[in-house]
């Protein structure tokens, strides 16, 4: 893996250079014939689109620096993270910027090559600022569809800032404080209706146990979701863990040992589907002939991942090696449970190589809408200082615009 890694590398220091220098023949045989480039507005170009801006004189690059943070590798696929710098001009309008950027590298006949890049504005997320500067991205999640009018729900997280809008991934009502008879909605289907009606909110299930759908069908739903919220999905996936709930409507839930061994190939098989890989796959759980997902999410490489729960021997170490976001919960013991969840999770990540910072670590917490002014703002300052960058809002009976405001107003979302 070393050596792929340093392969990788070499192809992106190569690509940086040519693309310097204009030399289309040399980035020609850098990319795969269906490479594709995805600007950070969102407009979409092909090797030949793309190499055109070069040839017509359109586009000159003065300089182009790739930052390298994380380079990851999948058998044969490969994804890359880090930061795109570069000046120049385009049409004679001055360019000159940072962006974010994803690389997905393939080997083809022995060889590394790009197959896309994605890049996105660099800047800071909407959230709470606490007295110290740090940034907390704010969520809220439905889990009570009680006289809940969804349409408003959405429109008003759009308007506030609200990062992303999650949903429960259950059948049954699980929410402590809500009715046991009370209403539940199918999460796919109601995050397919919130897109719809939403334009700029992220989109997810907090969190769906591995054993309500087949892992081809959950990659399926999802991918579905980022095509058609333009790249606003998340996957939110756990081990499952509701045995009255399984019982009740006649669900698969089996002992904890094996539902983590399916967690584990089901992550497996979304990161292959993801990356286009369509080789056999012949898991312990999960035999797929021929895997493809077509058409590829939105999102490259592919939807954010988050794995929820707080286990320190099978959850953490899954997010380690898969996930780019955890979900721990707001426990009141001071902070001390926070602080030691996420000193495993460091551990895992030296453990495998992999960097700490590549994982956004959320966490559950509730908004109480009769506490005073300033109250959900002091909070969010406590786990932002406890190293935690996203705070996933739950609160008492539904969500409405009313406690999206109030909110809002406590997080200052706007600035």
């Amino acid at each position: 893996m070393d050596t792929d890694i340093a392969d990788i590398r070499e192809l992106h220091n190569a690509w940086a250079a040519a693309e310097q220098a204009g030399d289309t023949a040399t980035l020609d045989g850098l990319a795969v014939p269906d490479f594709q480039l995805v600007g950070p507005l969102g407009f979409v170009l092909d090797r030949q689109q793309w190499a055109q801006r070069y040839r017509s004189g359109d586009l000159h690059t003065t300089t182009l620096d790739w930052a390298i943070e994380s380079v990851r590798v999948y058998g044969d696929a490969a994804v890359t993270i880090g930061t795109h710098t570069q000046t120049g001009d385009y049409r004679g309008r001055p360019i000159d910027g940072a962006f974010r950027s994803t690389h997905i590298a393939v080997r083809r006949d022995g060889r590394w090559r790009l197959a896309s890049i994605q890049l996105s504005p660099v800047q800071n997320p909407p959230g709470i600022r606490p007295g110290g500067g740090e940034t907390m991205r704010i969520s809220i999640n439905v889990t009570n569809y009680d006289g809940a009018d969804l349409g408003e729900i959405a429109r008003a997280a759009d308007e506030a800032g609200v990062d992303t809008l999650w949903v429960a991934d259950h059948l049954i009502q699980a929410d402590p404080h809500a009715s046991p008879d009370g209403e539940m909605l199918e999460a796919c289907t109601t995050l397919g209706y919130l897109a719809a009606v939403s334009e700029r909110v992220r989109l997810g299930a907090m969190v769906s146990a591995v054993t309500l759908r087949e892992p081809a069908l959950l990659v399926k739903a999802v991918t579905t979701l980022d095509v058609l919220s333009h790249g606003r999905a998340w996957l939110g996936i756990g081990a499952g863990y509701q045995q009255d709930e399984a019982a009740a409507m006649g669900l698969p839930l089996p002992p904890t040992a094996e539902r983590f061994e399916r967690l584990d190939e089901t992550l497996r098989i979304a990161l292959a589907m993801w990356a286009g890989d369509r080789q056999p796959i012949h898991g312990a759980h999960y035999q797929l002939a021929h895997p493809t997902c077509y058409p590829p999410p939105a999102t490259r490489p592919h939807p954010p991942v988050l794995i929820g729960g707080a286990g320190e021997k099978h959850t953490l170490r899954l997010v380690a090696q898969y996930g780019d976001a955890c979900n721990l919960f707001d426990i009141p013991d001071g902070g001390r449970t926070v602080r030691h969840k996420l000193d495993v999770l460091a551990h895992h990540c030296e453990r495998i190589g992999r960097p700490y910072a590549d994982i956004e670590k959320t966490v559950s917490t509730r908004l109480d809408p009769d506490a005073g002014p300033g109250t959900f703002a002091d909070q969010c300052s406590r786990l932002a200082a406890l190293g935690l960058d996203h705070a996933v809002v739950i609160t008492n009976g539904p969500w409405t615009p009313a406690k999206i405001a109030m909110l809002a107003a406590e997080s200052d979302l706007s600035r």
